[in-house]
């Protein structure tokens, strides 16, 4: 099986299972994997936010690194209502996108190809402050 579907297939059952099926709904999806499987995890050595621009030009970042580019891509460049969505701090340590649906409320996470998982998972909101999200 190639890489790429190894990774589609699963996360192809989650949307379908879920009842994801609207364009906004694919557009997060399709987002998702892609910035999950064009970009690679980089610490931080000191903990700041990237913009879009600089997750891009380093090649990737960590997780609030991979929660702003995706949230930027899909709110400026693809025009998905900026309601649909919010950062979700998990475990104290850990941030993910979260796409509110018109059928379920998904996060996005960076940890593998398959995290869009319901929300239900999280533990804590945040109210993030990366440098110019809006």
């Amino acid at each position: 099986m190639s890489k790429i579907l190894k990774y589609v297939i699963p996360t192809l059952a989650v949307l379908l299972l879920s009842g994801c099926s609207t364009k906004n709904d694919s557009l997060v999806y399709n987002t998702n994997l892609e910035v999950n499987y064009d970009y690679n995890y980089i610490a931080d050595e000191v903990d700041e936010w990237a913009t879009l621009e600089e997750f891009r030009s380093k090649g990737g970042g960590d997780c609030e690194d991979y929660a702003v580019a995706k949230y930027t891509i899909l709110t400026e460049e693809l025009g998905v209502p900026k309601n649909r969505f919010q950062f979700l701090m998990i475990n104290r340590n850990h941030i993910v996108l979260e796409y509110i649906g018109d059928n379920d409320t998904l996060y996005l996470d960076l940890d593998d190809y398959t995290q869009m998982k319901p929300s239900w998972l999280r533990i804590e909101v945040v109210n993030p402050k990366p440098r110019r999200v809006q």
